[in-house]
């Protein structure tokens, strides 16, 4: 969908979960996971923004990428990510929600997260892929919410 700049596609990956995350996550704001400045101007648009825009939901981009690349690094490697994403503005006063399309190794998240520990409201995330090792992780459970289980909690 991204790489191959597929623009129409965003609105199939949340559609049949619209409703239910509306009204799970009724009052937070959606934080979006960067994007490098090179990676948005190749594609054109954010992936991410588009994905989760369906929503209809206050959404936000407060969070700026460096010009680094995660996709051929090792998870140990990944973990510097965290030098690399830098918040800029404020933070709202409501719950957030971090957004991103793909959770491979969490660091993004992670990183996203690290930053605004100190937030007085709750803070969780959502992705739509994510890989299989993090399912079994207890943390990850309880600050992750997987499209997965969702599905299984509305069908």
């Amino acid at each position: 969908y991204k790489e191959l700049m597929d623009e129409a596609l965003f609105p199939v990956f949340l559609y049949p979960f619209i409703t239910y995350i509306r009204k799970k996550y009724k009052g937070y704001t959606l934080v979006i996971a960067p994007s490098s400045n090179s990676a948005l101007s190749k594609r054109g648009f954010s992936h991410v923004e588009k994905m989760f825009g369906i929503l209809d939901m206050k959404m936000i981009s407060c969070f700026v990428k460096d010009e680094v690349e995660q996709k051929h690094k090792s998870q140990i490697e990944r973990k510097e990510i965290e030098n690399h994403i830098h918040l800029v503005g404020t933070l709202p006063n409501t719950p957030l929600l971090l957004v991103d399309d793909v959770c491979t190794t969490g660091s993004t998240l992670l990183a996203m997260y690290h930053q605004m520990e100190n937030h007085p409201y709750p803070v969780k995330a959502l992705v739509c892929c994510c890989h299989a090792k993090y399912v079994e992780i207890r943390r990850w459970k309880k600050f992750v919410v997987w499209l997965w289980w969702i599905y299984t909690q509305v069908v």
